[in-house]
């Protein structure tokens, strides 16, 4: 609570809410505020509003009944989140049944205390809207028990909503939060799984392209062998004419020896053909 305070405090003038429907409001005596929930500091705002202590009440069957009936006794102003948790999408929430509950007793056990619905804005500049205290009693005369928590928790949302303008939504708010948590792990888990299927594909294409590359190296080894090996060939094939040619040319040198006939030997040949 401190550090809010002083949060709320460093904003300085920019913390200065406008206020709507301040002439629903008494400068003292007790008020019970039904208010929907925006920020953490719903509470330090309203309080520097009214420039009067406010005293949350939290839990509708839990210890903190004592302190708002205390409060009421004492003539302060209470303070009611109808949602009972902070809209985490900035929309309304339905009225809690335990916030109904409540309200019906106050209704009954004091019903000069004024209801007053109120509505803060999300966004700054900050607005906070004051309206007209809520008349229950045609509620609490004509519906039993059993549905009149609901009845209750709908005329209070109804009573924020028209000062809010926000969009309604018939979720209980720990409810949705809970349902966005679920979402955002789930969501976590899917690009966990899209990140190792994508480290998989990129394994795979890697060793892909590495046995393409193998395959390639191969291929190109093998022609530069067979080239090389043909170029052996001729080159062997070109060594054994050069020699037949030296064998031929020597014969012809030597005296008294008739020189052997290669039909492969062109020069031969010619002078075979002119001596005919």
């Amino acid at each position: 609570m401190p550090e809010l305070t002083n949060r709320l405090r460093s904003l300085g003038r920019r913390a200065v809410p406008t206020v709507v429907g301040a002439d629903h409001l008494m400068a003292e005596g007790v008020m019970v505020l039904l208010c929907n929930h925006q920020h953490p500091w719903d509470q330090l705002l309203l309080r520097q509003v009214l420039g009067r202590r406010v005293v949350l009440h939290k839990n509708a069957s839990g210890a903190h009944d004592r302190h708002l009936m205390d409060a009421i006794q004492r003539g302060e102003v209470s303070l009611i989140f109808s949602e009972g948790g902070v809209s985490p999408d900035g929309k309304l929430h339905r009225t809690r049944l335990d916030v109904a509950r409540l309200v019906a007793v106050l209704a009954r056990q004091y019903p000069q205390v004024p209801l007053i619905p109120v509505a803060v804005s999300r966004s700054w500049p900050l607005t906070v809207h004051f309206g007209a205290a809520l008349d229950l009693r045609l509620h609490l005369e004509h519906n039993d028990d059993d549905r009149l928590h609901g009845v209750l928790a709908d005329a209070i949302s109804n009573g924020i909503m028209e000062l809010s303008g926000q969009e309604y939504v018939d979720t209980d708010v720990e409810e949705h939060r809970a349902q966005l948590r679920r979402a955002a792990r789930a969501d976590v888990q899917r690009r966990r799984e899209q990140a190792v299927q994508r480290r998989a594909d990129e394994k795979a294409a890697a060793e892909a392209a590495k046995i393409d590359f193998v395959t390639e190296a191969d291929e190109l080894a093998e022609a530069q062998r067979r080239a090389e090996a043909a170029a052996q060939a001729q080159a062997k094939d070109a060594a054994a004419k050069d020699a037949l040619r030296a064998r031929v040319r020597a014969q012809r040198t030597e005296p008294g020896q008739s020189e052997p006939h290669d039909p492969r030997d062109p020069i031969r040949a010619r002078t075979d053909d002119s001596s005919r």
